[in-house]
């Protein structure tokens, strides 16, 4: 049985957010949901990622390393409030699902979309198809 824990996860002195992980053992960790606030550099860490990680006397972790980065393709969006409050954006993520694949939704608008390496589906062009669609939905109401 493994082991799910939702903890801190320190991006700097200042901010922490809460993510859920899988404890693999001693420090070592499998992401379950991508941190948002970590991503803002050239290496983005994704869920699915194995991380080793350091407790921090606050109880929060930070990052030491990269331990095996997760064979999924990585996207990820801010995408239109249109698309949001439209069902091309339901359709969308559904077809990310039966691709085997999963996504995550931050803050309301930042779209994340792992997609496994043998997926067909091609996630940029089908978020722009909907997020046309979405649009125009929008401007007929």
């Amino acid at each position: 049985m493994t082991e799910r824990a939702q903890i801190q996860f320190r991006t700097d002195d200042t901010f922490a957010e809460g993510i859920f992980v899988e404890l693999l053992g001693p420090g070592l960790y499998r992401l379950e949901e991508t941190p948002a606030l970590a991503n803002g550099g050239a290496d983005p860490i994704h869920a699915g990622d194995v991380v080793e990680l350091e407790a921090l006397p606050d109880g929060s972790h930070r990052l030491v390393r990269v331990v095996t980065r997760s064979p999924m393709r990585h996207y990820q969006w801010v995408v239109p409030r249109e698309l949001v409050e439209s069902g091309e954006l339901r359709d969308f993520l559904d077809a990310v699902e039966n691709e085997g694949g999963s996504w995550e939704r931050v803050f309301g608008g930042v779209l994340y979309v792992h997609l496994p390496p043998e997926s067909a589906l091609d996630a940029d062009v089908e978020l722009t198809r909907r997020v046309a669609a979405a649009g125009d939905t929008a401007h007929d109401a």
